[in-house]
């Protein structure tokens, strides 16, 4: 045997009869040897502890690229350790790629052995998901949660499948789980979940509220990502509810974020807002303009667009206030801006429209060539041959929960337009996931044409940046109208906005 290894072996037996669960730290103490010797340690770490996770997932990562060996030598410790649920389970996780068939039998055998093991059921419910199969989804769901009723880990995983199910049963599985695992940290998921969910401002600021003094956001994660959220969610309506939460989070001391310098902003707008009651429209232009909010809540703000045309009107005229909204509204497309336009132009929705559109055929740049293979066809798809028509493009992949959550609303708004008005194209940034993207369409009816990326393509100014989803909405001349969006139940009719002020006069496109 290698000295090193015993070395190594040695120590693991000095600190207790049993090799106890390996650390990266300690994995990292084996950096000098070779990758055969350090498979040889993890084998004998295994050997001494075969419940190891961390040992498992060390092995299989330096163990060669031979699944048959691979497989070979776990099938030898399932013989010898038959009621170790990890050793099965981890050569299921090993071959979730290259063998689905036999990926699933190791990973049915695990929580057979072990029906406690909760990795498992999600790893199964997880392959279910990837295969959209909602009755195998429901069938694991179902039997982990029998086996662990008490498991707020697939819990949480059951109720996020109700999501666009069915709402109102989603948001009472929510409010039941959060009773249930009020004293868990898991708890707080499901009341920001709830939150967020809520569909009237009362319940929003009711359980927001509830989130906060049910968890300490000095101490809790969730809950001060939920604050965050909160903020968000008052800014643009509730100013002074939004300025308020920002004062009382600054006085506690929490780590992620510096709600100081937030709270330094909004004081700017505060400001602002006093000078525009005082008809001081350029004094209020020159503090809007400096206003600059800290990146963990993001930027551009309907309020301060609102503001700032405001602020312009009083300084300059109504006409200038109208044409910088609609450069607002063409960065951030949504309702409230929409109707904010109308303040400053008594003109019409379909006047209003064009408007809009005028500005993006004058302002907008032209989208990058895009040739890609479709998956139906096989054959080759450009934009070029969708001349004529919107095209909504995203860039998603099969195993992508937002981008699928993404999809019913996309259904949902394309189903209100002129029928083959909006040609949805949707590409597939993972190709080894393809073989799942035309099961999944099937399932559940989705109109997209899907096309799968090619590596190391020059996506110039349709680049997604290697994210997913991300969405763009390009004019039938081809122009990049609207980008990075997101669309959900909130803002549904934002995405029916853009594609209507797209569509909204043929002789402009």
């Amino acid at each position: 045997m290698n000295k090193y290894i015993g070395i190594i072996l040695l120590f693991f037996i000095l600190i207790g009869c049993k090799a106890p669960n390996l650390t990266i730290k300690k994995y990292r103490e084996m950096d000098t040897l070779s990758n055969s010797a350090k498979t040889d340690v993890l084998k004998n770490i295994i050997e001494h502890n075969p419940k190891d996770m961390m040992a498992h997932y060390w092995f299989i990562r330096e163990s060669s690229n031979d699944t048959i060996e691979l497989e070979k030598q776990y099938k030898a410790w399932m013989k010898k350790y038959p009621k170790v649920a990890e050793i099965p389970y981890s050569l299921g996780n090993a071959l979730s790629e290259s063998d689905k068939y036999k990926s699933n039998l190791y990973l049915n055998k695990a929580v057979e052995i072990n029906p406690h093991l909760i990795q498992g059921w999600k790893s199964l419910y997880l392959d279910a998901y990837m295969k959209s199969d909602s009755q195998l989804m429901e069938g694991y769901l179902s039997a982990g949660i029998k086996a662990n009723p008490n498991n707020d880990e697939l819990a949480y995983i059951n109720t996020s499948s109700l999501k666009q199910v069915n709402d109102v049963e989603y948001r009472k599985q929510l409010l039941e789980n959060f009773k249930k695992f009020s004293k868990q940290d898991k708890g707080a998921n499901f009341l920001l979940l709830l939150a967020i969910a809520s569909t009237t401002p009362e319940d929003k600021i009711k359980y927001f509220d509830l989130l906060k003094f049910s968890y300490d956001p000095e101490k809790n994660r969730t809950s001060s990502d939920g604050m965050i959220v909160y903020f968000n969610y008052l800014l643009n309506d509730n100013f002074n509810g939004a300025m308020k939460l920002v004062k009382e989070m600054n006085q506690l001391k929490i780590k992620f974020e510096h709600w100081d310098h937030l709270l330094y902003e909004l004081e700017k707008i505060d400001s602002a807002k006093n000078l525009i009651y005082q008809k001081k429209g350029k004094e209020a232009l020159n503090i809007l303009q400096d206003v600059k909010f800290p990146l963990f809540v993001g930027s551009d703000h309907n309020i301060i667009f609102i503001l700032k045309a405001k602020a312009i009107a009083l300084a300059v005229n109504d006409k200038l206030a109208y044409d910088s909204l609609i450069t607002f509204f063409v960065k951030k497309p949504s309702l409230t801006l929409f109707s904010e336009l109308s303040v400053y132009n008594n003109r019409n929705k379909s006047v209003i429209m064009k408007d809009i559109l005028t500005y993006i055929n004058e302002h907008a740049i032209q989208a990058s060539a895009l040739t890609l293979k479709e998956l139906t066809s096989k054959d080759s798809i450009s934009l070029n041959t969708l001349k004529n028509n919107v095209v909504l493009l995203t860039y998603w992949f099969p195993g992508c929960g937002p981008c699928r959550d993404e999809f019913p609303y996309f259904e949902s708004v394309l189903k209100k337009v002129k029928p083959g008005s909006v040609k949805y194209v949707a590409i597939n940034i993972d190709p080894k996931q393809d073989s799942l993207v035309l099961p999944m369409v099937k399932l559940r009816g989705y109109s997209f044409i899907p096309l799968t990326e090619t590596k190391y393509r020059n996506k110039g100014n349709l680049d997604n940046m290697g994210l997913a989803p991300f969405n763009f909405l390009i004019t039938a001349n081809g122009l990049i109208a609207f980008e990075n969006f997101r669309i959900d139940a909130h803002n549904e009719e934002d995405l029916k906005l853009m594609i209507d002020i797209l569509l909204s006069n043929e002789e402009v496109i």
